[in-house]
């Protein structure tokens, strides 16, 4: 599975780091599975979660010299990421081997996710989140990411 990093610079407080898997359907669609990890600038804390996002590849028609015959240029539309923080059974070891080496390098911890719905009153998060914003951020957004299946 390759990997790569995942962390939008000035939009979170976290870093994150990702492996992904696509997996080819017979249309020529892909199911992209995405294992990420989530490390707090705020505390040392991580989060591990899986986001899924169907790519629908189609031929560029509109610029017919960037494909070839043996290689034509692709562009891809995509579905919303779908996010979860329980992994399915096939990505599980890829998600418990993340945060067993962020735990081992970083020596950070698990965030407990029964915190994660503990709503912030009065405090700002994201770009686009107001003082009066409804529903307030919560305390996983304010030490993560208020969007965080917003994956590269």
């Amino acid at each position: 599975m390759p990997s790569g990093g995942g962390t939008q610079p000035f939009v979170s407080a976290c870093l994150r780091c990702q492996i992904y898997k696509a997996q080819p359907a017979a249309d020529g669609d892909q199911l992209v599975t995405r294992v990420a990890v989530a490390v707090s600038v705020l505390a040392p804390l991580y989060v591990v979660y899986v986001t899924t996002q169907h790519w629908y590849p189609h031929r560029d028609t509109e610029r017919p010299s960037a494909a070839s015959a043996s290689s034509p240029f692709l562009i891809r539309r995509a579905s919303r990421q779908q996010l979860t923080f329980e992994p399915a059974p096939g990505i599980q070891p890829h998600a418990v081997a993340l945060a067993q080496l962020v735990e081992r390098v970083l020596e950070c911890r698990p965030f407990p996710r029964q915190l994660a719905h503990v709503p912030l009153q009065g405090i700002r998060i994201g770009q686009l989140n107001s003082l009066s914003s409804d529903p307030p951020p919560t305390l996983l957004d304010a030490l993560f990411s208020d969007d965080l299946a917003n994956l590269p």
